[in-house]
């Protein structure tokens, strides 16, 4: 490692160190959350080697080690290695969402680890846990309300079900938003110190298609869920078939968008995709977005704009 190297290396450690305390302490957690990855990120573009960027991750693992807790270590192997993995990915120059997908798949393998090592309890068990106290919380609270709120407690405790029946597709969606977050802040903190993101800029929205090929796992899946019904083939089932959903209706919203901005209204189109989402009608966004995996409406919009 060059001198200059492990300046700025020494430079990103502090500025790691700093985020990871001021998370440590509660300080704006999701948005020290957001940031933490970042340090890694700059040094790995800035430096352009593997092998210094692994060295600063190692650093970073040290550093958080002797505050005595095995919490920030754990802390480390969610941010610090998701920074590591997306700051290789732009050094590496891979496709965007391969790049993101590689460090949603180490955010993901990290939440179970962190479980253990801060409860001491299993995935399952601490789900089980959890529902178990907020079922409790609502019931007593509903002893303490008039009959007429019998059916808004059955509904919070159906709520609580899905929870924790969705409890997978939860985990994916926050280490991608997180992932996410951090890859776009990341480009911007580049832009701003003069260098040029082309090799590592984000997927014009453009070509983000599922395509219509999840359709038919959708179909066989619920087909599979109707005949079987074995308790733990359903609840992979319903989280597969719920981010297949999700994609559909993500699908469909960059169409509404693709639609309103090709007229320049895409404020429009924004208010009406959260009004949309906001009075239950994802549904109608969903079935746009499988449309769109047939017919490839957003081509159209394109050439028409």
């Amino acid at each position: 490692m060059k001198i200059r190297s492990l300046t700025n290396a020494a430079v990103m450690l502090s500025m790691y160190m700093l985020l990871f305390v001021l998370y440590n302490m509660g300080v704006f957690p999701t948005i020290m959350s957001i940031l933490l990855p970042i340090p890694i990120i700059i040094y790995s573009v800035t430096v352009g080697r593997i092998r210094d960027i692994l060295l600063l991750c190692i650093g970073c693992f040290c550093g958080t080690f002797l505050f005595g807790s095995i919490y920030g270590v754990i802390t480390t192997l969610n941010y610090g290695v998701m920074g590591t993995i997306i700051g290789i990915g732009m050094v590496k120059s891979w496709p965007y969402w391969q790049r993101i997908l590689n460090a949603v798949i180490i955010s993901v393998l990290s939440f179970p680890i962190t479980i253990y090592f801060v409860s001491g309890l299993n995935v399952k068990e601490s789900v089980t846990q959890m529902t178990g106290e907020i079922e409790v919380m609502i019931q007593s609270i509903a002893n303490t309300l008039p009959s007429d709120y019998t059916a808004i407690i059955e509904e919070l405790q159906r709520s609580i079900d899905l929870m924790a029946t969705l409890f997978p597709t939860i985990v994916i969606l926050m280490g991608t938003m997180s992932v996410f977050l951090s890859d776009t802040v990341a480009i911007l903190i580049l832009k701003k110190l003069g260098i040029s993101p082309l090799k590592f800029k984000k997927q014009n929205i453009h070509n983000i298609q599922v395509g219509p090929t999840l359709i038919i796992v959708l179909v066989i899946g619920q087909l599979i869920k109707t005949v079987l019904s074995i308790p733990t083939v359903d609840y992979i089932l319903i989280n597969v078939m719920a981010i297949i959903n999700m994609l559909y209706v993500l699908q469909g919203i960059i169409v509404i968008l693709l639609y309103f901005k090709s007229r320049s209204k895409i404020g429009l189109g924004i208010l009406t995709v959260i009004l949309m989402l906001l009075l239950g009608f994802s549904i109608f966004i969903e079935m746009l977005g499988i449309m769109d995996a047939f017919f490839n409406y957003r081509d159209k919009l394109v050439l028409e704009n």
